[in-house]
């Protein structure tokens, strides 16, 4: 018999004021597995209502933090895996330095 037909059947015993056996025994069902499924049913009314939250993490942001340097100052990165990078680029540099920010952007991330 399905869970929630034995509850059920325990409800009906309950708003009939009889005992289990006893309505177990005017219905014709077994008196064992009516207890052992109020049995099962207060333990997952128990486990349910001790059960802590669930807490969802956000999700970690893709971006970083970005500090422009003035034109002729190295860039500086640090990467995931923590290595330090820095790139001396000079003023008139500036696909020297879309390509490394296009290589970078690549480099799979270990976070």
């Amino acid at each position: 018999m399905v869970m929630k037909q034995w509850e059920g059947h325990l409800e009906a015993a309950g708003r009939e004021g009889k005992s289990v056996r006893q309505y177990a025994a005017e219905h014709g069902l077994s008196a064992d597995a009516m207890y052992s499924a109020r049995r099962k049913l207060r333990m997952r009314e128990a486990m349910a209502a001790t059960k802590a939250p669930v807490v969802r993490a956000a999700p970690k942001n893709p971006f970083a933090a970005v500090k422009l340097a003035p034109l002729g100052a190295p860039l500086r990165a640090q990467l995931p895996n923590g290595v330090m990078l820095e790139l001396a680029i000079g003023a008139g540099d500036s696909a020297m330095l879309v390509t490394a920010i296009d290589v970078l952007a690549k480099l799979p991330c270990s976070a």
